[in-house]
């Protein structure tokens, strides 16, 4: 690949003797799916992807395609816990074509894991790069919403340096609540071994096989990260308890955003349906139960954020 054309977008790392990025091609689409990997696999299957040669460049390539398009500047990143309403966040602000929102962008979370394993000159440009090309301009969208993977809280501190002015959005949900979601259908942050232990403050002899002890020390880290990030006054912290509706009013409050009645019955509407089957209706049952053991310290945590 010699220039992007202007549907032409960088979805992941493959490793052939050296790190190489694959592209697809948008096809004129908006993201729209509550998974941006669900719009790659859309895409895939129809023309002009699935060619017998695939659409490879070089690392180096991302910073000089970003320098040819209009990319819209990241209007928020959003840190989450999992499963406290995240996935319902980002289909909510994607209600408006004036919004890009990239959900748990593969590109964005294997750029910033490689230096894990390899040393990456460069490596702040590049998640820079990839993060312009996936927020390339297309819709005259004015607002770009990025939400990370849970464990990307450990790189908080490398976004603020890159985007020293970009608001954080840090959701949070009861620990116990995040087990029991976690116990019906695990996350990979959620099963020992699957991430690297690092990702999570620990060290590989610290990884436990048991996969509840395995999530509350994960949920321990979360939660004190989110402390220390909640102190600075660009960051906003959420919690699931609030209802979707209710997060969504304080975010826009806090970025200066409007949501008028049209949207708001739009955002209602949306609230009615599952976050990631937006064909089936939301129900949800209330849980009580004695708090496990091995999610007192993450409950410790927890508090500290006022909830």
């Amino acid at each position: 690949m010699s220039e992007p054309a202007a549907d032409w977008v960088p979805y992941r790392l493959e490793y052939r003797g050296q790190w190489l990025c694959r592209w697809f091609s948008r096809a004129g689409r908006r993201y729209a799916e509550p998974f941006f990997e669900e719009t790659v696999t859309r895409c895939l299957g129809e023309p002009p992807n699935g060619d017998a040669y695939p659409s490879l460049s070089s690392l180096d390539f991302l910073e000089h395609a970003a320098g040819l398009i209009d990319p819209v500047p990241p209007t928020a990143f959003i840190f989450h816990v999992s499963r406290c309403g995240s996935t319902l966040l980002a289909q909510l602000l994607g209600l408006d074509p004036r919004h890009i929102v990239l959900s748990e962008a593969p590109l964005i979370d294997a750029l910033l894991r490689l230096p894990m394993k390899d040393a990456l000159p460069g490596h702040g440009r590049m998640v820079q790069a990839a993060i312009s090309l996936l927020g390339n301009r297309r819709f005259g969208e004015q607002r770009l919403f990025v939400k990370l993977d849970s464990w990307h809280v450990r790189y908080a501190g490398l976004l603020r340096e890159l985007y020293p002015d970009t608001p954080f959005i840090l959701l949070t949900r009861a620990p116990q609540d995040v087990l029991r979601s976690q116990r019906a259908q695990r996350g990979t942050h959620a099963v020992p071994g699957l991430l690297e232990p690092e990702l999570f403050g620990m060290q590989q002899g610290e990884v436990v096989g048991d996969a509840d002890a395995w999530l509350g020390r994960v949920l321990t880290y979360y939660y004190a990260r989110f402390a220390e990030l909640a102190v600075d006054r660009r960051n906003l912290l959420l919690d699931y308890r609030l209802g979707a509706e209710d997060m969504m009013s304080r975010l826009a409050r806090h970025l200066g955003m409007e949501i008028d009645a049209s949207m708001l019955e739009n955002i209602r509407e949306r609230c009615r349906f599952h976050s990631k089957r937006p064909g089936s209706a939301f129900c949800e049952v209330p849980q009580q139960g004695t708090l496990p053991g091995c999610l007192e310290a993450a409950e410790a945590q927890y508090r500290r954020l006022g909830f």
